[in-house]
């Protein structure tokens, strides 16, 4: 089956991709959305996402793909992992490295699997990253802040 990459946001890497993109000659499959404000509404359109960040926390992607049900591919960022410990059995894949051979051969691996999505997700979810479980999160730091 034929997919179009879609690529959200901005960045200082756009423009060498645009000409990467003529390059290869797969400009037609590609799209450039830049910033946008119902990347939500994309997300759960489509067949997988791909994170390809170097540095950062949990992805607030990341949960937005958790609640719309769309898989995801990762590069090895400690807070995807640490995630995904919290969350088993979710169709998603954290690549040993960022290199693109590895991101491809995950990609591959994901849309070849028959997905399926654990019943007790928006348990869990609402459980570990609701509004009121990061604030209660963060009240046990401070009060161990605090009596230290």
């Amino acid at each position: 089956r034929e997919h179009e990459l879609l690529i959200i946001g901005e960045g200082p890497e756009r423009d060498r991709l645009e000409t990467q993109a003529q390059i290869l000659q797969i400009d037609h499959k590609v799209k450039f959305l830049g910033f946008r404000g119902d990347a939500p509404e994309l997300i759960s359109k489509a067949a997988l996402l791909l994170i390809t960040s170097l540095r950062e926390g949990i992805p607030t992607v990341i949960l937005e793909a958790l609640y719309a049900r769309t898989p995801f591919v990762s590069t090895p960022l400690p807070g995807v992992a640490e995630t995904l410990s919290l969350l088993p059995s979710v169709p998603a894949i954290i690549t040993k490295d960022s290199q693109p051979t590895s991101l491809a051969k995950a990609i591959q691996t994901l849309l070849g699997q028959t997905t399926t999505w654990p019943d007790s997700l928006d348990e869990k979810l609402s459980a570990h990253f609701s509004p009121a479980a990061v604030a209660d999160h963060l009240r046990r730091i401070y009060r161990e802040v605090l009596a230290s």
